[in-house]
């Protein structure tokens, strides 16, 4: 009854269904059926959107199958193996990777010993976004849990695998290679019924099309996942995202005040719901809109908070804060608190920025050669951005890059610059005209023709 209610997405109700019967399972003794349903239960929580809760039931659990033994070591079954990897997942979405990671290795061994595929693949799609573990070996172990679940026909692990492996490639820059994993996931979640998981999957694939410029798409799919949340039981805080996205969508459009606006009111409701993670998401995105509109201040008082994250917790997120606060702090003229950020960067990430922080950085950089005057070192900045852009196809971000780069050639003023500013703003527009961004194409045109 559990399963087949969670199928359809009705967390609350499969959760019931699960206490019955973990009740009844200690009352028999059964410590592995126990420790199976609390696994079971704890992921239905994570997904009706109580992620705190999900991890004191896995704790919960933990503590009723060693009672249930009476001994310190933990018994090796299937049902022990699911509740150590889903007490793992429950550490990494409350932003403690580094408890996750030793449990989530213990149950790999004990599910590799036990001869339990599905386990295996769900531990190793585990590994693969836990913080501590190195970007080379989290690929190998999402390419692995795709082909252990994709070959064994295990169509849920396969799909959230292939989620895992979208969102590492799309943070290394890789948003092209990414996109087939989310639609792969996104489709497997459909195929195997789970609304929830699909509409999931779908927001994770929207969030790939920012990046690459795919406004269209965009445009057209947000209403229908609009509607699909509408017919979920359980929404979560899926509305949350939704609305953070209509809010970016506008910010790409160019209208950069009336996404602040919305990021605002979705921040409230974040803070009103106590979703922090999702706090964070929203203040990322305020902040950098914030910046563009020159409100400078504001900002940096959003992202004050942001940063003092624990180091081991939550890097994706800090990583990006401490950029894009560094290149607040040379756009403020702050450059002693530039370079303390830049410090804590260096310390919190000893192996090297991912490439999108790291572009911020160096974007922070050229800024910081213009006010100096060293122009060949800025130039030298803002070519190294364009070709990294592009190579990427991150297309709207190279148009804002160009567009920079071309005010600072009028800035210098020297022979020959206004000639290399139209070069560098006519390359901007074309982006701008096959994004088909009607407003930026407007404004930039606007400037060409300020310059003929």
């Amino acid at each position: 009854m559990g399963e087949a209610l969670f199928r359809q997405s009705r967390y609350e109700e499969a959760g019931e269904a699960w206490c019955e019967a973990i009740d009844k399972f200690k009352v028999e003794g059964n410590h592995d059926e126990t420790a199976r349903l609390y696994a079971r239960l704890s992921r239905a929580t994570w997904f009706a959107g109580d992620t705190r809760k999900g991890l004191e039931l896995c704790q919960e659990g933990l503590a009723v199958v060693k009672e249930m033994v009476a001994s310190e070591s933990r018994p090796e079954t299937p049902g022990m193996a699911a509740l150590l990897h889903e007490t793992a997942r429950a550490y990494r979405f409350n932003n403690l990777s580094s408890e996750a990671l030793p449990l989530c290795r213990q149950a790999l061994t004990m599910a590799q010993n036990l001869g339990l595929v599905e386990v295996q693949a769900e531990a190793l799609a585990t590994i693969g976004i836990l913080d501590p573990v190195p970007d080379v070996d989290k690929q190998q172990a999402l390419e692995q849990a795709v082909e252990l679940a994709e070959s064994n026909q295990y169509l849920s692990t396969a799909s959230r695998s292939h989620l895992n492996l979208g969102t590492h490639l799309y943070s290394r820059g890789e948003g092209v290679k990414a996109i087939p994993h989310f639609q792969r996931a996104r489709d497997l979640a459909g195929q195997i019924g789970n609304k929830a998981m699909e509409l999931d999957f779908s927001i994770a694939l929207l969030d790939a099309y920012f990046l690459l410029g795919n406004f269209h798409e965009i445009s057209q799919e947000l209403p229908v996942l609009r509607q699909k949340l509408d017919a979920l039981p359980s929404p979560g805080q899926r509305d949350i995202l939704l609305s953070m996205f209509e809010g970016l969508l506008l910010f790409y459009h160019g209208e950069t005040h009336r996404a602040v606006d919305i990021y605002i009111q979705t921040l409230e409701e974040t803070r009103r719901r106590e979703q922090e993670r999702l706090s964070i998401e929203v203040i990322l995105r305020l902040s950098e809109a914030l910046a563009f509109l020159s409100q400078l201040d504001k900002a940096e008082y959003y992202l004050i908070g942001i940063i003092q994250i624990p180091e081991e917790a939550m890097d994706w997120d800090r990583m990006k804060a401490q950029s894009l606060l560094h290149f607040i702090y040379v756009l403020q003229g702050k450059y002693k608190d530039a370079q303390d950020i830049r410090g804590m960067i260096n310390r919190t990430n000893p192996t090297g920025l991912r490439p999108l922080p790291g572009l911020l950085l160096e974007w922070s950089e050229a800024y910081a050669a213009v006010s100096a005057e060293k122009w060949n070192e800025a130039f030298s900045h803002y070519a190294h951005l364009d070709e990294s852009l592009e190579r990427m196809h991150i297309p709207w971000y190279r148009a804002r890059i160009l567009e920079d780069w071309a005010d600072f050639h009028l800035k210098r003023d020297a022979p020959a610059d206004i000639e290399r500013a139209i070069e560098l703003l006519q390359t901007s527009l074309s982006i701008y005209q096959q994004l088909d961004l009607p407003l930026l194409v407007d404004q930039m045109q606007a400037k060409l023709k300020s310059l003929s």
